[in-house]
């Protein structure tokens, strides 16, 4: 098919007359601008859901006595029995 016949079945296939390379390539460029948009939205959605799960994970912690595995390697075996025995 020659790009004409190929412009003109893609036309056909939007239910539209015509369309001109140029046109496809406009509406290739909105397409992709309207894509960018819609990530940058993502993007940043992304972020702060992330930001509010680390506040909430790091309140959480400090609320329910959250015990490193640094800290919890630190203690002897009476420190740790202490600390559990509230629990």
């Amino acid at each position: 098919m020659t790009n004409e016949e190929l412009l003109g079945a893609y036309a056909e296939e939007l239910g539209i007359r015509s369309t001109s390379l140029s046109t496809l390539i406009d509406s290739h460029r909105y397409l992709r601008s309207l894509n960018l948009e819609r990530m940058d939205l993502v993007r940043d959605a992304i972020a702060t859901e992330r930001e509010r799960a680390y506040a909430d994970a790091k309140e959480y912690a400090l609320k329910h006595e959250w015990v490193s595995v640094k800290r919890l390697k630190a203690m002897s075996v009476q420190e740790l029995v202490d600390f559990l025995s509230p629990f």
